[in-house]
């Protein structure tokens, strides 16, 4: 027997099929085709490379977000006469109705274990946040200790990073400590630069690195770090962000080496051997952190991408387009996008009820059209027919909200006949819509010009506050 915990469970099992799982399954077939594309692509600069792959994961929490505003928006839709309908449909092998009784009927196995487990997952996710937080609030206790060189380091920088550094909108503090391993930034509105100790002895070292680092301020890097290291920690269970994340991370400093060398003035070798020099060394909060950090299986890639004699960059305009219709397509698409049962089940499920309304006498299956010349028209149009609704009252006190799906034959008449749920929310639910379906008139559908039986499906909303 089913308790208030495993209704519960369920429940939230069953509403997440179509406003999470069903959009992270497009969003990661879609991510992943575009990954394999872009990979074997040769004219892609590498910030392109950097900006289409923090697209795509910054897609995976807006796109969910976007199905939820759509699913929304069609609840509320499905009160006209044409309600919104999903562009694309998945199909999942079983016919997903909650008991109307919380404490009838028997556990649907895979509704509690979709439920459970989603709640797990993002129970974990919020530790993970928490964690990153936590790593946030010791970078900034350690920076507290470190030592206050703006005003030197100002005096020691050559003309460009002069120049670079007129053009920031914040301009950034300067700190030198031992403690340093590799130079970095952090911080978007109040920009910080840790410089470690020893680059203080060389004037060129130092203005390479720092160089790097006014890069990466000046385009604004940290703020989309922040969003895709938050991203991460909400979708950690998801395998495809974690090679995003680390190619997302390499074009990042690639792109920023290969601005530094805009200026044709610069040694590369020096910056080469800065890289060397650097090779191996990490951080604690390394993740939180943009900079010259170099992972010894990135070096050859990194240095590499230094050989190239001509360097391009991108135009802005270029880049935010085609973010931009990255990131449109896959939110349209996973919006757009809707579970329901397979034909396999509902064909079952027909079969059940065909056998029930045979013994009745009511009709034969052979005298139901699916698609006639002219369909059934519902008389008054599916506002009348959602304005009888009446939200039941363990719904209500259960937050239960959602569609329910019920399938019907529209006799020659124009009644209806043999309703039953192939959707439903439970909690009450289903039966009001039986109820509101069971009064609902129509202008009969014809064949040929005479009135004939016609199976149909309408849509009741259920939602709190009406």
């Amino acid at each position: 027997m089913r308790t208030s915990f495993i209704h519960t469970l369920e429940s939230i099992g069953l509403q997440s099929l179509d406003a999470f799982w069903s959009p992270l399954l497009i969003w990661a077939i879609l991510a992943l085709l575009i990954m394999v594309a872009i990979r074997r692509s040769d004219r892609l600069t590498p910030r392109l490379h950097y900006h289409i792959r923090g697209g795509l994961m910054l897609s995976l929490p807006v796109g969910i977000m976007a199905a939820l505003i759509v699913g929304w928006v069609g609840g509320l839709s499905t009160g006209s006469e044409t309600p919104i309908a999903p562009l694309i449909v998945i199909d999942y092998p079983f016919t997903p109705t909650s008991p109307v009784d919380p404490g009838a009927g028997p556990i649907n196995g895979f509704l509690l274990l979709t439920g459970g487990s989603l709640l797990g997952l993002f129970t974990i996710s919020l530790i993970r946040i928490a964690h990153l937080m936590r790593h946030r609030y010791q970078l900034a206790a350690s920076q507290m200790k470190y030592t206050d060189q703006t005003t030197t380091i100002t005096e020691r920088l050559n003309e460009a990073n002069f120049d670079v550094l007129g053009t920031l909108r914040f301009h950034p503090k300067f700190l030198v400590s031992r403690d340093v391993e590799v130079p970095y930034t952090q911080g978007f509105f109040r920009p910080v630069i840790a410089l470690p100790e020893d680059l203080m002895n060389h004037d060129e070292p130092l203005n390479l690195a720092i160089r790097h680092e006014l890069i990466h301020i000046r385009r604004g890097d940290a703020l989309l770090n922040w969003g895709v290291l938050l991203t991460h920690a909400l979708f950690w269970f998801v395998p495809l962000l974690y090679p995003l994340h680390r190619q997302f991370k390499l074009y990042r400093e690639i792109s920023c080496d290969q601005e530094v060398f805009g200026d044709p003035e610069l040694s590369r070798k020096t910056y080469a051997e800065l890289l060397v020099h650097l090779s191996g060394r990490t951080d604690l909060h390394r993740n939180l952190l943009l900079g010259m950090s170099v992972e010894p299986s990135t070096l050859k890639t990194r240095i590499n991408a230094m050989q190239t004699k001509q360097i391009t960059p991108t135009p802005g305009k270029a880049i935010y387009a085609t973010i931009g219709i990255v990131m449109l397509g896959i939110l349209f698409a996973m919006s757009c996008t809707e579970m329901q049962s397979s034909q396999d089940a509902l064909t079952d499920a027909q079969s059940s009820t065909t056998e029930a309304i045979e013994a009745e006498g009511v009709f034969e299956q052979s005298d139901v059209f699916t698609v006639v010349e002219s369909m059934p028209e519902l008389i008054g149009g599916l506002g009348d027919l959602q304005a009888k609704v009446v939200y039941p009252e363990q719904a209500r006190e259960a937050g239960v909200e959602g569609r329910v799906y019920v399938q019907f034959v529209v006799n020659e008449t124009g009644d209806v006949e043999s309703p039953r749920v192939i959707r439903g929310i439970g909690s009450g639910a289903d039966e009001e819509a039986l109820r509101v379906v069971r009064e609902a008139k129509f202008e009969p559908g014809k064949q040929r010009g005479e009135p004939v039986n016609v199976q149909y499906s309408l849509p009741i909303v259920f939602e709190l506050g009406t």
